[in-house]
């Protein structure tokens, strides 16, 4: 099938679609879990515990469609961090912060909905606008406000925010922020929203790229956030989040820090369901032209089912994507021949599976794609001078004399390869140059701002 296929944009994440395209993704391609179900329910928190490409992300994506206001909460947002959304130095500041923008920004694209609000929850917005954006905002706000509301309502909300009646009501109490939520939660409500959540995807792709120093940091922060629940969650009220397995935080340390004021919940998928949505995405995004049938059998998927676990660590929606582009790429087929299952494997790992250093040296750790492989101390040591030379051949010589001699040499690369490379005699990942007197590179590397090298050069 054609690689521009106009319906190939199926399998991209969500998070990239247009509104139009979502609409069309979800009729055609989604498959809800019981995580889903979960997160669409507007009276409590959720916490889900998680492993790469299981789906999670798009699962958020996708929450403001069951109809909840959902403010956009990432790490990188939260107080002490430089990309703060606001001064505020807690969650409940950059939260209400988030809230007062989206409301100001829903109210001026959709101004009919004005009305739908009492003056008492005027007074609100424009105290919250103040309060946690700017008082210049705040002003900017009223005046845009006087062209819409009925002049005694206008008189009367200016009224309240010039007497600091609001400042006086909610201070930073307990009672206090329980009267903001109470009143931010009416004002959703008028507006059509069953309740207000942030969501926070803390993804391992986010986790990965941290020193130990930084993930550390990032659990600790982690901590402190699931605690703040314990006096900030109400009804209609609270947090969505994804939380990597590999941030080290388990279900029972989760339910400690919650103290029953949210539910957890892990997002797995069984293998049956990882084939039916296979066969979703690839009759979506072929526009029916390609049946992955034939690929489901109980022999083939058996093999391939292997290969996304040590691609993914298990299966789940990002698998299921990965296999139906390959299978589409391989056009319509009737039966599977050893060789056509040889090529599409290959593809996955070439497409899904690069290679990276763990920054934490000392886990002497590689992942490839989202799978962590570990090494002893010497074969790491040549590993890691191929790391730091990644996309340059590194001369024989070098490694030689690093490892201690020509036979240390070839045992650490062979223990390399058997353990890096899903084929050991293709050598996708490690490639070598003929007997190994010129060099050796690695390739298929998760660094798109290293160039790739042109193996027929060295040839």
């Amino acid at each position: 099938m054609s690689q521009d296929s106009d319906q190939l944009w199926m399998l991209n994440a969500v998070s990239s679609l247009s509104s139009e395209r979502i609409d069309q993704w979800a009729r055609l391609c989604y498959q809800p879990s019981p995580v889903d179900q979960l997160l669409a329910d507007p009276s409590r928190s959720i916490i889900v515990l998680t492993t790469p490409g299981c789906g999670m992300s798009t699962s958020l994506a996708l929450l403001p469609r069951s109809g909840i206001l959902t403010l956009d909460y990432p790490p990188e947002r939260w107080p002490g961090v430089e990309q703060a959304f606001t001064r505020a130095e807690n969650h409940f500041g950059q939260w209400m912060g988030l809230l007062a923008q989206h409301l100001r920004d829903r109210l001026s694209e959709q101004p009919d909905q004005v009305g739908l609000l009492n003056v008492q929850h005027h007074e609100f917005l424009a105290w919250i606008i103040r309060k946690y954006l700017s008082p210049r905002q705040g002003a900017i706000w009223l005046s845009q406000m006087s062209e819409q509301l009925r002049p005694a309502d206008w008189a009367s909300v200016q009224a309240t925010i010039e007497s600091g009646e609001l400042d006086e009501s909610y201070t930073d109490t307990g009672s206090g922020l329980t009267g903001q939520i109470e009143e931010s939660v009416q004002i959703a409500r008028r507006l059509g929203y069953s309740g207000i959540f942030a969501t926070i995807d803390v993804s391992w792709a986010e986790w990965l790229r941290r020193n130990p120093e930084q993930r550390t940091a990032l659990a600790t922060s982690v901590r402190q956030l699931l605690s703040t629940l314990i006096v900030l969650q109400r009804r209609g009220f609270g947090i969505k989040v994804s939380l990597p397995a590999v941030l080290g935080l388990g279900v029972a340390e989760v339910e400690q820090l919650v103290r029953g004021r949210a539910t957890i919940a892990t997002y797995e998928w069984d293998e049956a369901a990882l084939a039916q949505l296979t066969r979703r995405l690839t009759g979506a995004a072929s526009a029916g032209a390609v049946s992955a049938e034939p690929w489901l059998d109980s022999a083939t998927w058996a093999i391939i089912g292997t290969d996304l676990t040590q691609i993914w660590g298990g299966p789940g929606p990002a698998a299921a994507a990965a296999l139906a582009r390959a299978i589409i790429d391989h056009g319509s087929l009737s039966i599977v021949t050893p060789d056509a299952l040889q090529q599409l494997r290959r593809s996955l790992y070439q497409r899904h599976a690069p290679i990276q250093l763990d920054p934490d040296l000392g886990r002497r750790t590689i992942w490839r794609g989202r799978q962590p492989i570990t090494f002893g101390e010497a074969p790491f040591s040549c590993l890691a001078i191929l790391w730091a030379e990644r996309g340059r051949v590194v001369e024989t010589s070098r490694l030689r004399q690093h490892m201690g001699s020509q036979a240390n040499l070839d045992k650490n690369v062979s223990r390399i390869r058997q353990q890096i490379e899903p084929f050991f005699k293709e050598g996708d990942y490690l490639y070598l140059q003929r007997e190994q007197s010129r060099g050796i590179w690695l390739d298929h590397y998760a660094d798109s701002a290293v160039p790739a090298l042109n193996k027929a050069r060295f040839a």
